[in-house]
């Protein structure tokens, strides 16, 4: 079994909706939630707004994030999301929870929450009970490049001056960034979020938690954030185009030489291991976990002398950033890790 699959992105910035750049040569950046600006074309709100959900809610308009922040504050609420209301049936099954979640707003969690530290894709984040896998992978991969995470994530949010319960998050789709919008009711379990959040929870960062439940939204509740993939969470964040080939079925030398020049571009590559016959998670003898995702972060060649000093060939290594810490890979060159996430792997083994 070996790894396969890459997704790629140009790392081009959008710039706060000036200009109307664009991204990956498609359509230019979404403005509002679910609305545009009056010279650009018109497009729904997600894939959570299909025609039977909008019947659910009587054919309700997405109202953009400003006019809503504005209004809420003129009235002095607290805005409730009348499009996404808690409700156990948007949770997926989970027989493994022995308490009951129950749905709070931040505050009620911790007497000082904030939105996000000063380096906000440094901190390692934890699935939680029943987060999103891909999500969280996604959002591993993407904080290599915290330009393109800053895209999806807004950073000028915050619990204090101005807060009034709407937060708002930013996805690809159909050639176009769909900005998402979601009052702070989390579900909570014990204390904590139930889905992705910060490993160390005096932090009080609920980026992860929010940005998780504007997704959610985006397809139409938690439960159908099961049946995700890597790929396509990469494609919704980042809004590169994705390819993925086996590295089986490929010359292994070609395949040295993609990566080679991609990997200077800060395109997004990410390696899995996908066995035919088994949808578990499992844990290999050398360390590696199937069905899940490691980034590749850069290339290099080894050469080896033997006991002389003439060159008799070349090892190709894979440098990966793998989300388990320290020992996810005993096998050889192992013992050159670069840190608690980090280490070479031979391309052709």
């Amino acid at each position: 079994m070996r790894p396969n699959g890459h997704a790629r992105t140009n790392g081009t910035l959008p710039n706060g909706g000036i200009n109307r750049p664009r991204v990956n040569g498609h359509g230019p950046v979404h403005h509002g939630n679910g609305t545009t600006r009056p010279e650009e074309r018109i497009t729904s709100l997600s894939r959570f707004w299909t025609t039977e959900r909008n019947a659910t809610v009587n054919n309700r308009i997405p109202t953009p994030y400003a006019k809503l922040k504005r209004q809420c504050l003129e009235r002095a609420v607290i805005w409730e999301d009348p499009d996404f209301t808690p409700s156990y049936k948007l949770l997926p099954k989970n027989k493994k929870l022995q308490h009951p979640i129950v749905w709070l707003r931040p505050h009620e969690l911790t007497p000082h929450p904030r939105f996000a530290g000063e380096q906000p894709w440094k901190v390692q984040l934890e699935m939680g009970l029943q987060g999103d896998i891909w999500l969280l992978l996604a959002l591993t991969t993407l904080s290599t490049t915290p330009r393109l995470l800053e895209r999806n994530v807004p950073l000028d949010q915050t619990f204090g001056s101005g807060y009034c319960g709407v937060f708002r998050f930013r996805f690809w789709q159909f050639g176009q960034w769909v900005e998402v919008c979601v009052d702070d009711r989390l579900p909570v379990c014990r204390g904590r979020p139930v889905g992705i959040c910060c490993s160390d929870p005096s932090l009080n960062d609920f980026w992860p938690a929010l940005m998780e439940k504007a997704y959610a939204k985006f397809y139409g509740g938690y439960d159908r954030l099961n049946d995700g993939s890597g790929a396509r969470a990469l494609q919704d964040l980042s809004g590169g185009i994705v390819q993925s080939f086996k590295l089986g079925a490929q010359d292994r030398y070609l395949t040295y030489q993609v990566l080679n020049s991609a990997v200077p571009r800060s395109s997004l590559i990410v390696a899995s291991i996908l066995p035919d016959r088994e949808r578990r998670a499992l844990k290999l003898r050398h360390g590696l976990v199937t069905h899940s995702s490691y980034d590749i972060t850069g290339l290099a060649r080894v050469r080896d002398t033997g006991n002389g000093s003439t060159t008799i060939g070349e090892t190709p290594l894979v440098r990966l950033r793998g989300p388990f810490g320290r020992n996810q890979w005993v096998g050889p060159w192992s013992e050159r890790y670069v840190d608690d996430h980090i280490f070479f792997v031979n391309l052709f083994n």
